[in-house]
């Protein structure tokens, strides 16, 4: 599951929550990330948008992240200003 919103401009998709699978043998656990990623990457590509955002992402899993090919950012200003962590990823149109 996942909570988020597109920028009102061409800049994002924001991913505020991203839950996974809690059940210890769900069929999807372990896979629930790749496909928030993929979902997410299809809907930013089909609202045209440049980047795909992990808000405030959980410590612990900033590696997972980066594997999926995130680029982490510690400490930005948000658009309410406050200072928020980030994992960003370019919206990939070469990948259609």
């Amino acid at each position: 599951m996942t909570i988020g919103y597109t920028s009102k401009g061409p800049t994002h998709v924001r991913l505020d929550l991203i839950e996974g699978a809690p059940v210890e043998n769900h069929p999807l656990r372990g896979h629930v990330l790749q496909i928030i990623v993929d979902v997410s990457m299809n809907y930013a590509q089909m609202m045209r948008k440049e980047k795909l955002i992990i808000a405030n992402p959980v410590p612990d899993l900033i590696d997972l992240y980066q594997h999926q090919g995130f680029i982490y950012i510690p400490e930005k200003k948000s658009f309410f200003g406050a200072n928020e962590d980030f994992c960003v990823k370019e919206v990939c149109y070469d990948c259609l």
